[in-house]
């Protein structure tokens, strides 16, 4: 009996104990992408690819169903669109990440204007007799 007390004693004191507030929404993030473990330049073409399907709620997590996609291997599973870029679900992205990612966003459009910009000239020295220029698409 003395020890049927000493348990209800030592449990009564956990089930007295205070509880903890859950973390905060905006200080939860991924640490693996914080880690870099998912490459910026991989995240901004994920990005790309989906992010017009919008941001995951909290309540889509349950829902949203995986589906099989047929391979040459067999099947895979496949996340749905929602879920395959972490740009745009920005409260699970740390803000060190996103920097880094936009940064890759930066590079690609700078390398766009210079294009668009070399193609330009291009096409005005081609009204020009004589005139040759060899611009690399790439």
């Amino acid at each position: 009996l003395s020890q049927l007390a000493t348990r209800a004693s030592h449990w009564g004191r956990f089930a007295l104990a205070p509880l903890r507030a859950p973390v905060p929404a905006f200080e939860f993030h991924l640490q693996s992408l914080a880690e870099e473990k998912v490459p910026p330049e991989l995240e901004f073409r994920l990005f790309v690819e989906n992010a017009c399907a919008g941001p995951i709620t909290p309540s889509e997590v349950l829902e949203l169903p995986l589906y099989a996609a047929r391979t040459d291997y067999g099947f895979e599973y496949v996340l749905p669109s929602k879920m395959r870029s972490f740009m745009a679900n920005r409260n699970l992205v740390p803000v060190s990440y996103t920097r880094k990612v936009l940064q890759v966003e930066n590079h690609h459009a700078q390398v766009y204007l210079q294009h668009q910009v070399a193609r330009r000239v291009a096409a005005d020295l081609e009204v020009l007799p004589g005139h040759e220029i060899h611009i690399d698409p790439a």
